[in-house]
Formats: C-alpha cells, sequence, structure tokens
C-alpha cells in the first residue's frame, strides 16, 4: 500500500489519520495539496496547445459552474467548443469550469484557479494592434 506524501511545508507538522484500510498515513498540508492539484492539471494542458496559466480571469462572467468538465483541459474545450467565449477558469479544488467573455482581466496571485484565452480572444487582440 502506497503512503501519501509528507509535506515539505514548515508551517505545518505532519498529523496522522486513520485510512479507510485502517493503515496510517500522512496528511498533506492544504496548500501543497493546492500545487499539486493546479500542477497537475497545468501539466494536463501543456501538450494541447490551449493558452493557460496559473490564476483566474476576472469579470466577464459569461456561464458559471459549466456542468460535464471534470478537468481543466476539458473546461479549455468547452470554451474554444462556444463562439461566445473567450475565457476559461477551472478551480482545481471543487473541478468548476467558468466560461468569461470578452472583457476582464487576470489575476495571477489566485493559487485555487488556472485560466486560459480562447484562440478567439488571441486572435482578437492581434487585429486591434
Amino acid at each position: 500500500p502506497k503512503k501519501a506524501a509528507a509535506s515539505a511545508s514548515p508551517k505545518k507538522a505532519a498529523a496522522s489519520s486513520v485510512a479507510a484500510a485502517g493503515e496510517k498515513t500522512e496528511e498533506i498540508d492544504p496548500d501543497e495539496l493546492i500545487l499539486q492539484h493546479r500542477g497537475r492539471h497545468l501539466s494536463a494542458l501543456a501538450p494541447t496547445g490551449h493558452h493557460h496559466s496559473q490564476g483566474v480571469w476576472l469579470y466577464g462572467d459569461y456561464k458559471n459552474d459549466v456542468e460535464g468538465v471534470e478537468d481543466a483541459v476539458g473546461c479549455a474545450k468547452a470554451c474554444e467548443a462556444d463562439t461566445n467565449c473567450y475565457h476559461w477558469c477551472f478551480n482545481v479544488q471543487k473541478h468548476r469550469c467558468d466560461l468569461r467573455a470578452e472583457t476582464g482581466h487576470a489575476n495571477e496571485d489566485a493559487s485555487v484557479w488556472v485560466y486560459g484565452h480562447a484562440t478567439r480572444y488571441k486572435a482578437a487582440a492581434k487585429s486591434e494592434l
């Protein structure tokens, strides 16, 4: 049986809990868990060609909590498929996908989110130059 990795974070001492099978495992620091979730979603996006970054696109709410989307790649695809979507945001904790319209801006400090732009946003931005 595998044990969960202990956090290297000095701010939290490892606490133990009882796993379903009765084996003791190390709890992971919540901040470390967010980093792991975000990293997994960003890694999955890397080979897709979809624009992506840590953070969230603020304002321009278009569709929130899109049904049937389980991950950041699915969220990016949902945005590309919707002609009114220019930006997508995926919450790595809640597995929530939100689609955004053209307006707004990025907040790259939001650690529980990853976001990206639809290709139509890039095309619109280039044509304005």
